[in-house]
């Protein structure tokens, strides 16, 4: 029997024997969750991608190509906004001449990666890149109803920014570093909401949260129109609107859009 006539038989049965092989062994972007010795790092959501091939799913080889087409095929973000914050990623890399990082260097502390984290611990206190039940359960108490609004992540992030002041003797939330945690909190809603409506469904939130996969079997999907710088500004100023009025307006104004977004991705 020739070798291709037996692949051919043996997908088939294969196939036959489960419906859903068809489309899984075809899919390049099927989830896997991570294995020991590829890397992952802080963000959820470059994890979510490497997950499913949207990005090396080792970690490593960070270029920009490999992250301007990860985050343009995975979320349909902007290409040009994808090569600045791939740009601004390369700070991790020791090496003053890289072309590339691994999603394991983002580990490093008050580089991108911050304190009051809504899914991760404080570097002082625990591990900064590996989900926290715990700490994403202080995080997930203020998604009162399955409608989250942009008052509730507001909520939650002023509430861990306040539990890593009081936790952490080694806190170090600088102005800028606040400015992340602002953009951090508005990225679910950008990615994984409604944009107009400024809302996410809670149990998406939690399902990637949790999973570091696209809640595509929750019903969603890919926005069908870019994500844009405009659109993510407009989500992180309604963010820190609501944070303002929490804290009576004392709030650190946000820098910048691109820092916003990149709070939430790096």
């Amino acid at each position: 029997m020739k070798l291709t006539t037996f692949l051919a038989a043996s997908t088939a049965a294969l196939a036959s024997a489960r419906p859903h092989f068809d489309a899984d062994f075809f899919n390049p972007h099927i989830w896997l969750p991570a294995v020991p010795g590829q890397a992952r790092g802080p963000c959820p959501l470059l994890n979510t991608l490497a997950n499913h091939g949207y990005i090396p799913r080792d970690g490593r080889n960070m270029t920009k190509d490999n992250v301007v087409s990860g985050l343009v095929n995975g979320i349909n973000l902007e290409p040009v906004l994808a090569g600045i914050l791939w740009q601004e990623g390369l700070v991790v890399n020791p090496d003053p001449n890289a072309v590339s990082f691994t999603l394991d260097q983002l580990n490093a502390h008050n580089v991108l990666e911050h304190d009051a984290s809504m899914s991760r611990a404080d570097a002082d206190l625990g591990n900064n890149h590996v989900f926290n039940e715990t700490v994403f359960q202080s995080s997930r108490r203020h998604w009162t109803a399955e409608t989250v609004t942009v008052d509730m992540m507001a909520d939650t992030t002023v509430t861990r920014q306040s539990e890593s002041h009081l936790t952490n003797g080694n806190c170090d939330l600088s102005a800028a570093r606040v400015n992340s945690c602002i953009g951090q909190a508005g990225i679910p809603i950008t990615v994984f909401g409604s944009i107009e409506q400024a809302t996410v469904r809670r149990s998406v939130l939690e399902f990637w949260f949790r999973n570091e996969k696209f809640p595509t079997e929750l019903g969603w999907f890919k926005k069908t129109d870019q994500i844009t710088l405009s659109k993510v500004q407009r989500i992180a100023g309604l963010v820190q609107n609501a944070a303002d009025r929490l804290q009576g307006g004392n709030t650190n104004k946000r820098r910048s859009g691109m820092r916003d977004l990149h709070g939430g991705l790096f």
